[in-house]
C-alpha cells in the first residue's frame, strides 16, 4: 500500500513549545503577517488551535483536494506540489503516488478540461500559500515535516 502521510488538527496543543517557535520565526511572522491584513480586510479569520501537524516519508503525499486559503510551513524535506485553478480542481481518496502512477492525472485533466497543473517544489524552510479552492496535491520528495493552517471566513457560517 501507500505510505502513510501523518497530517494532524491541534498542533498547538500537542506541542506548545515547537508552536511558539515556530510562530516566533521571522519567516513565518513575515508570510504570516502579510497574509493577515489580506484576509482581516476579506473577513476571513485563522482560529487559534487551527494548526496542523504533518509528518511522512518519501512517496507519501496528500491527494488532490481542496479547501479554503492554506499555508503550509516545511521544517524538514521536499515536496512537490501539483495546483490546479478552481474551476479545473479535483477531489479523490486515491493516495498520491497510486493517482500519478495509474494515469489518474491524465484521466482528470481529460474529465475536466483541465491543461497540466502549475508545479513547484517546497524546500525546508518554504511557506507555500494556497488560494481558496485552489485544487492541490503533494508528493513528499523526501521525508517531510511541517506545520499547515487554514483560514476561515465567517461568510460561510451565515
Amino acid at each position: 500500500g501507500a505510505p502513510y502521510y501523518v497530517f494532524t488538527n491541534g498542533a498547538q496543543a500537542l506541542m506548545p513549545e515547537a508552536m511558539r517557535d515556530f510562530r516566533n520565526s521571522s519567516r513565518f511572522r513575515t508570510a504570516s503577517a502579510r497574509a493577515a491584513r489580506l484576509h482581516e480586510r476579506a473577513g476571513y479569520f485563522v482560529p487559534q488551535d487551527s494548526y496542523q501537524f504533518y509528518v511522512g516519508p518519501a512517496f507519501s503525499g496528500s491527494p488532490p483536494h481542496y479547501h479554503a486559503d492554506a499555508w503550509n510551513a516545511l521544517a524538514h524535506g521536499r515536496k512537490r506540489w501539483f495546483l490546479y485553478p478552481p474551476d479545473h480542481a479535483l477531489y479523490t481518496a486515491q493516495p498520491t503516488y497510486a493517482f500519478l502512477e495509474g494515469g489518474g492525472m491524465a484521466d482528470a485533466r481529460a474529465r475536466k478540461g483541465a491543461g497540466r497543473p502549475l508545479e513547484c517544489v517546497q524546500e525546508a524552510g518554504d511557506v507555500m500559500f494556497v488560494p481558496d479552492f485552489w485544487g492541490h496535491m503533494i508528493l513528499n520528495l523526501r521525508e517531510s515535516v511541517g506545520i499547515a493552517g487554514e483560514w476561515e471566513t465567517q461568510y460561510w457560517f451565515h
